[in-house]
């Protein structure tokens, strides 16, 4: 066991190049602002606020919502997008804790209030957004309500009035406001909010090189860093020292250890669905994380040479094995720069008796509507188990997909 340690930490170039980039410099990870949950809903609260410091007024708060409502529009929803930006929100109260609650945001003038409920390492407790919810249904009775659950992944809330959000639409938003605004605000917001977007992309895990030498390092070591992560508690007897050298490792790498553990075991939703993609020839493009995993098939690369915006359908594997759950969706993006194409697919779906499209979907400003979902419950979580679900999810929905493509292809063909 010895030997295998000191292969891990000895002229271990790519250990090495992970300890350089955990240990960059960045202010907000000396105050260990990515582990604490209430240190994320400070931020958050503050970037909301019009009126604080950062110059940025009411875009990252309009941005925010706007995001929020693209990502839920198969609910049925109090805002709309229009109702905020069409709107001036200078008179924003946030409340941190307000009776337990991580972010309250209340608009007396426009009669708005946002519950933002944050769970960045924490689950939620038992009948806590339901106290929320009915807290807020009561003091604000007149009150245009939405009730976000915003987690790391985009977990899914077990109170479904509540809408989901998740960290990646944070980085993506502020990736795209301090691309706009950086040369405008002041240079010590500017670093601030970039400290936090580097926070943001290790707890999503969209550093790819990040992710990448993980995998490797624990494709080399995976018998010490399992060995490592069982035993630094003290749990191994000491025969030969060992206990002691684990400890001291441990202590010196834990960052990148625990980094290791987290991005570089194999994760069986993603090899699941890697493997999907091998097996089945006419899938053509891939994208994933490990919470969603996006795919099309040759059928749907067809509608790309219709649509300005690439391919308008497409499908997408959910990892909800948090849950012991699974799913399966089709959803739809922009038709390119003409909505009114959208809108008459979307209507023509929804005279078929399989099909139910909510009607703010049909909206100009709608992106993404779940079309088609299939769910189940996984009795156990192997990537074997995982992919024969995937396998028959996929081949059930072919002939729903047929019937969809010819209806679009039909739209995206008119003048």
């Amino acid at each position: 066991m010895e030997d295998l340690l000191n292969k891990f930490i000895i002229n271990n170039v790519k250990l090495d190049r992970l300890e350089s980039k955990l240990n960059k410099f960045n202010p907000l990870k000396v105050l260990k602002v990515d582990e604490y949950e209430i240190r994320h809903s400070n931020m958050l609260a503050w970037l909301l606020d019009p009126s604080e410091n950062h110059g940025l007024g009411e875009e990252f708060f309009k941005k925010f919502l706007g995001e929020v409502i693209l990502i839920n529009e198969n609910m049925d929803l109090d805002i709309s997008i229009l109702d905020i930006y069409l709107n001036n929100f200078h008179d924003i109260q946030i409340s941190r804790e307000w009776n337990s609650i991580d972010i309250l945001v209340t608009s007396h003038v426009n009669k708005v209030v946002l519950l933002i409920e944050n769970k960045v390492k924490a689950k939620e407790s038992k009948g806590q957004l339901k106290k929320y919810s009915e807290l807020i249904d009561r003091e604000f009775k007149e009150y245009r309500k939405l009730k976000i659950y915003l987690t790391i992944d985009g977990e899914e809330p077990t109170e479904k009035e509540y809408v989901i959000c998740d960290y990646n639409s944070i980085l993506k938003i502020l990736t795209h406001i301090m691309e706009l605004n950086s040369v405008n605000l002041n240079n010590k917001v500017v670093d601030f909010i970039n400290y936090y977007i580097d926070v943001l992309k290790n707890i999503v895990e969209e550093d790819e090189e990040t992710l990448h030498i993980c995998k490797e390092i624990y494709s080399d070591n995976y018998e010490i860093i399992n060995y490592i992560a069982i035993n630094k508690n003290g749990l191994i007897s000491d025969e030969g020292g060992i206990q002691e050298k684990v400890l001291n490792v441990y202590n010196i790498y834990e960052k990148s250890i625990n980094m290791i553990l987290k991005l570089g075991k194999p994760n069986p939703f993603l090899e699941a669905a890697n493997q999907f993609v091998k097996d089945n020839s006419e899938i053509l493009l891939e994208k994933g994380n490990n919470t969603y995993y996006c795919f099309i098939n040759s059928d749907m690369k067809k509608l790309q040479s219709l649509s300005t915006a690439g391919t308008p359908i497409y499908y997408i594997f959910n990892n909800m094995l948090q849950y012991n759950k699974f799913k399966m969706f089709i959803q739809v993006q922009t038709f390119g720069d003409n909505y009114r194409k959208r809108e008459k697919f979307l209507r023509k779906l929804n005279e078929l008796d399989r099909f139910t499209i909510r009607e703010n979907s049909f909206n100009p400003e709608s992106k993404y509507t779940r079309i088609y979902m299939r769910s189940v419950y996984l009795k156990s979580i192997t990537k074997q188990d995982i992919l024969a679900y995937m396998n028959d999810m996929y081949r059930e929905s072919l002939k729903v997909l047929e019937e969809i493509i010819v209806i679009a292809t039909s739209i995206l063909e008119e003048n």
